[in-house]
């Protein structure tokens, strides 16, 4: 019952939040955002009679992507009922501009498209509308609207960049090996960094990156990829062990413009992982970014995520949205560990994930041997200088360092006000703040205000020790609920200035509840700087430095990324194949500790990069030629004498389409062909005449440290899931048949799919697939005029959180006709759902009879008695079904068995 209130109380604030954002919304409040990454704005009421606004700053050309998704079947079967107007800041819409963004020109001079109708998958309805934005623009503004009289309640709406994920790919991989071809420490390198940021511009996101640069520069060589062309030495300039730092710079790279996206460098990153051998660890800022970077598992254990961007503050809180929760869970399932830095961000990502999670303090660092602030370096004891270094925006308290100034003069206080910053952000548009950066200057000329456009870090901060105090305030709104330190204060406070801030609860945890420095308002900073004050209190001084030192972080970063397996012969190992999905976090260990790793890049059925390949098996040890196809004819065929060369074969090599490539295959030149399940090695034997000592059998592993165990609970409603329903051997209509049989009883079930349907895949439109195609449109007209089923059968797009899909599914599905193994159901088994599964082969070898069904109603009466029993023997079920699968198949089992069997 507690465990109950507490997860009501917890709904119960999020859609408080939700009601506020949208109830802002609603009265027309502008939205400002930033189009560098994907926006999710979360959930929105539009009502009668008003327009819902958003801005994105700074708009790269190109194409662009809005799209919806609600629930209101009136918007669904009326095209015009909603309407998404655009407009542009530096060109003018007209008819001729409009068709150049492939939109319509509106009554209003907006470019326009309606976002009525759309797709549908149960009760959920997505629209979308892609455009482009032909020039560069300051700022992009959308504007929804609906010109009937009624209210509409969007649950989610979306902006992106229209991105070419396989165009993308394939750039990356041409630009790795161009790279690497032209930069010989390249192969060196141990570490990657990115975040988007800008490295031109000095601020507190630009001095982590050089800070961390410098923690792992300390370690060993690493490459850092810069968002945009690097013109000044601003930033960088202040890394330690510049000698081990590569940087990868848009102005290198083929195609990219100005900048790179997010999706573009996360791509450049899988490219050189692949290719470069040493790669120990990536470390990545930023929730979209690492969210990308673990679309597939390539970086599972070796990834270090730091996380500030996961939340937004509303109504005085840290809010959270369902797909920052979703994007947070993948974080949190696949990182390697998370780079925190306060308490209060762990406790945060703690409450959102339901979990425990490998995390390392990492707060805001400083460099060693900062300047210490003296009374001596204090020239003009009768005017009081107050300094700021920094970036601006309306959030950081610098108009209020301004306006509070004048205010002190005016009280007969002579003060000089000195500001470092090269970036002044325009937090609002339209005439809310869109003039936010003229202000700024036009202050600046004010007398006894001194702007200072190119210090770099070093020079910034020793002008700051020359201050009588530093400026580090931000405004209570954002202090009183922000998760984060302030990078500017640890500085200023590390040096020993006498630092102006906040009394939050982050800061007074920081400095005490004493610190004589904190000021809530101008009078109470007219009071403070009346007091002859000697410094900064020395204990705050050493205790900054004491935690916050870049060595002090490096020592405990190096802790954590030291191979855990003292290698004494690290073995070189080229891993070959088309698709890798299945043995990703097997590489990934493999170079976690110690191990040199590149990937021979072919087709399914023929070579990609054979000049590379050669090149690779010449470096390599060991050849792993993941999948038994063209890959592998090719390396039995052209051996290199002394080179061990292994073969994993699965369930595809032997069937019709694939079985040419084992004929191929010469096996007196393998070592070893290693297959997922006995069923296709007696198979392989049979068609191939391989030899017995040539073939061995190691199962498929499943990510038991990924997919938690859940609670059990007391329900009648029934949940029933299934991971892919392409093709059509995995028997859809099976699970179709399943849901009937429980409406039939009367029970409140639920069909969720996660993947894609049919026909959203381009190989399914086929002549040869009309068929099988023709197969799930009888399905959906089934459950579309079939009141038992109609809305109870839910599609959900394949994603990398489905760890956290499984969380809400109770039974997971395995109605297939055949299967090698069968990972959903693993996976889901792992999480905690009851398995009902058909007799396919090997089911009962693999797993057990005592989850086989006979058939749909067989899997009904199992699924009722389920429900039916008590929570405590739910639970036992639960984990002896997790037992059974973690014990044969778990990671670490599996990845021993493997590392021994080639030798590594």
């Amino acid at each position: 019952m507690e465990k109950s209130i507490k997860k009501f109380k917890k709904f119960a604030r999020r859609e408080i939040s939700s009601v506020s954002v949208r109830f802002d919304r609603a009265l027309g409040r502008s939205i400002v955002k930033s189009s560098r990454r994907p926006q999710e704005l979360g959930a929105a009421c539009l009502t009668p009679n008003k327009i819902l606004s958003y801005y994105f700053t700074n708009v790269k050309s190109g194409r662009y992507v809005l799209k919806i998704e609600h629930d209101d079947s009136y918007v669904y079967e009326r095209k015009e009922s909603l309407v998404a107007e655009i407009k542009v800041s530096n060109n003018k819409i007209t008819e001729f501009y409009a068709r150049k963004m492939g939109l319509l020109l509106s009554d209003n001079n907006c470019a326009f498209s309606y976002l009525g109708e759309g797709k549908k998958d149960g009760s959920r309805i997505v629209q979308e509308v892609t455009f482009t934005v032909p020039h560069d623009q300051r700022w992009v503004k959308i504007q929804l609207s609906s010109p009937y009289d009624r209210v509409v309640n969007i649950n989610g709406i979306l902006f992106r960049e229209d991105v070419d994920t396989e165009g993308l790919k394939s750039w990356a991989a041409r630009e790795a090996i161009s790279l690497i071809g032209r930069n010989a420490e390249l192969p060196e390198a141990a570490f990657i960094l990115y975040a988007d940021i800008d490295m031109n511009v000095v601020d507190g996101s630009s001095i982590w990156l050089s800070s961390m640069a410098s923690i792992l520069c300390g370690l060993g060589k690493c490459i850092i990829i810069s968002k945009e062309s690097i013109i000044n030495d601003i930033v960088m300039s202040n890394v330690e062990y510049r000698h081990n730092l590569i940087v990868v710079s848009p102005d290198e790279l083929e195609n990219r413009g100005g900048n790179l996206s997010v999706e573009a460098a996360i791509e450049l990153i899988r490219a050189l992982d692949a290719n470069l051998p040493s790669i120990r660890n990536v470390v990545v800022r930023g929730l979209y970014a690492a969210t990308r970077l673990h679309d597939t598992r390539q970086f599972k254990y070796r990834s270090l995520v730091y996380l500030t961007d996961f939340y937004s503050i509303v109504d005085g809180s840290a809010y959270v949205s369902e797909v920052q929760e979703k994007s947070v869970n993948v974080c949190v399932a696949q990182a390697g560990a998370l780079l925190v830095q306060t308490s209060k961000i762990k406790e945060k990502i703690e409450e959102i994930s339901h979990s425990k999670f490998a995390y390392l303090d990492t707060p805001p660092t400083v460099p060693d041997g900062l300047p210490v602030v003296s009374e001596k370096q204090i020239q003009d004891q009768s005017v009081i200088k107050i300094g700021y270094a920094g970036k601006i925006n309306p959030d950081w308290g610098v108009e209020e360092l301004l306006d509070w100034g004048k205010y002190l003069k005016s009280k007969g206080k002579a003060v000089e006000i000195h500001i470092v910053a090269n970036k002044i952000s325009n937090g609002g548009i339209d005439g809310i703040e869109i003039d936010f950066s003229e202000k700024i200057h036009a202050k600046f000329s004010e007398p006894n205000i001194y702007h200072y456009a190119d210090y770099n870090r070093e020079q910034a901060i020793r002008m700051m020790s020359s201050m009588d105090f530093v400026w580090c305030w931000r405004p209570p709104k954002l202090e009183e609920s922000t998760l984060e330190l302030s990078t500017k204060l640890i500085e200023m406070c590390a040096i020993g200035a006498k630092s102006i801030c906040y009394p939050s609860d982050i800061n007074r945890s920081l400095l005490g509840e004493s610190y004589p420095f904190y000021a809530r308002d101008k009078k109470e900073l007219s009071s403070l700087i009346n007091e002859d004050w000697k410094g900064l209190p020395q204990s705050i001084r050493e205790k900054v430095n004491s935690e916050h030192s870049i060595s002090i972080v490096r020592e405990r970063l190096s802790e954590l990324i030291t191979p855990s397996i003292n290698q004494v012969s690290p073995q070189k190992v080229c891993v070959s194949g088309h698709d890798y999905k299945f043995i990703d976090p097997f590489l990934s260990y493999l170079k976690k500790n110690g191990h040199h790793v590149v990937r021979d890049e072919w087709e399914w059925g023929s070579e990609k990069n054979l000049a590379l390949t050669k090149s690779y098996q010449e470096w390599a040890d060991i050849i792993f030629c993941e999948w038994g196809l063209a890959n592998a004819v090719w390396h039995s065929n052209n051996p290199i004498l002394g080179k061990k060369l292994y073969i994993r074969v699965h369930l595809q090599e032997v069937n019709e389409r694939a079985r040419k490539f084992g004929h191929k295959i010469d096996i007196n030149n393998v070592d070893k062909v290693i297959f997922v399940s006995d069923q296709v090695k007696e198979r392989a034997k049979e068609l191939f005449g391989w030899p017995d000592e040539k073939l061995t059998t190691i199962p498929n592993f499943v990510l038991s440290d990924e997919y938690l165990l859940k609670e059990a609970y007391d329900s009648q409603s029934i949940n029933l899931g299934m991971v892919g329903i392409i093709p059509q051997r995995k028997r859809f209509d099976r699970a179709v048949d399943t849901l009937y049989e429980l409406k039939k009883k009367g029970y409140n079930a639920n069909l969720y799919i996660k993947g894609p349907r049919p026909e959203e895949l381009d190989f399914m439109k086929a002549e040869s697939r009309k068929p099988e195609l023709d197969y799930y449109r009888e399905q959906y007209k089934r459950i579309d005029e079939d009141p038992l089923l109609a809305g109870s059968v839910i599609f959900e797009p394949w994603g990398n959180d489905v760890a956290a899909w499984y969380k809400k599914i109770d039974h997971i599905l395995s109605p297939s006709d055949f299967e090698s193994f069968h990972y959903a159901l693993a996976d889901g088994v792992l999480s905690g759902c009851n398995p009902i599964v058909w007799s396919w082969d090997e089911a009962e070898f693999l797993y057990t009879s005592d989850w086989i069904v006979k058939g749909a109603s067989d899997a009904a009466d199992r699924i009722v008695d389920y429900v039916n029993l008590t929570v405590s023997d739910k639970r036992k079920r639960m984990e002896s079904n997790r037992e059974l699968v973690a014990n044969k198949y778990g990671y670490k089992i599996v990845f021993d068995r493997l590392s021994s069997e080639i030798g590594v």
